[in-house]
């Protein structure tokens, strides 16, 4: 995954701001999001990212000099400077010179953006913005969400989301994400070990996580009208899919397992978390379209 930058100080960025306070914990925040979240570019800007790479060069500490490139190779990737572009967005109505330089990205692909501004008035979980120059939005207010090294957690949904190729069918290839759900699912303990209750709890939690890694979306609709007192459901439907009505997907209380159903809510067959296929068609798993 690749998460656009939202700015950086301009104050910092000279020889010593490689050095300082701020450098340090971008690369930690980069790192956290590389080994939890499985983010692995920031998109700079080009020039921006021009003027870091010349600044690395110019460092007189060897070490330094290395190490700084090295992460700047792992994790910074140059992107067309967004004012060529017809469209970017400004924090301030009366401040059109404080423009967040890739956030038009953000808000596009519905990402948060990386943020390595240090300034206390910017150090915010998100904020507020409008897109200024854009013909088919213009003026249209947006919250832009902010990331830095205090506040990843907060938005864990949001890398939790996949968005499959166009030719995946959710009914043949309803866990495509194979890789990062992999990932993910060897960090979850035995759950038929704990209680019922916890059980629920966790399954509920981690089928919904591993569900959105793929795609899927939850309809809480459905969820109500096939939950009650004795049974729980909590259902999903394939929208980031091209065949979004095609399918539906329900976890599996009794172990780390999904129901999957065709667009008639009729059972098809149980899979793992991983997409494995576990039974065939079982009868009484059905769920209903309508109370």
């Amino acid at each position: 995954m690749e998460l656009p930058l939202n700015e950086w100080d301009v104050a910092l960025r000279s020889g010593s701001f490689l050095s300082c306070k701020s450098w340090h914990e971008f690369m930690a925040l980069m790192n956290k999001l590389a080994d939890e979240y499985d983010v692995q570019k920031v998109l700079f800007p080009q020039n921006e990212a021009s003027i870091l790479h010349k600044e690395i060069h110019e460092l007189k500490s060897e070490n330094l000099r290395l190490k700084i490139k090295i992460f700047y190779n792992k994790f910074v990737k140059k992107h067309a400077d967004s004012s060529k572009s017809n469209e970017y967005i400004c924090r301030d109505e009366n401040s059109k010179e404080d423009i967040a330089v890739l956030l038009t990205l953000a808000y596009t692909k519905n990402m948060p953006a990386v943020s390595i501004v240090y300034d206390n008035s910017f150090i915010c979980d998100s904020f507020a913005a409008y897109l200024h120059n854009s013909e088919k939005n213009k003026g249209k207010d947006v919250s832009v969400k902010n990331l830095h090294i205090g506040n990843v957690e907060i938005y864990r949904d949001d890398f939790l989301t996949g968005v499959p190729e166009r030719s995946v069918n959710p009914i043949s290839n309803p866990i495509w994400n194979i890789e990062k759900t992999k990932r993910y699912c060897e960090s979850l303990p035995d759950f038929s070990k704990l209680p019922r209750g916890e059980r629920i709890v966790r399954l509920k939690q981690e089928g919904t996580f591993v569900a959105r890694l793929n795609g899927w979306i939850e309809d809480e609709r459905l969820s109500s009208i096939n939950s009650g007192k004795e049974k729980i459901r909590r259902i999903f439907k394939p929208v980031k899919f091209r065949y979004s009505e095609a399918a539906f997907l329900s976890i599996d209380f009794e172990k780390q397992a999904f129901e999957l159903l065709d667009h008639r809510g009729k059972h098809i067959r149980e899979i793992s978390f991983l997409g494995k296929v576990n039974t065939g068609f079982k009868r009484g798993h059905d769920i209903k379209l309508k109370r």
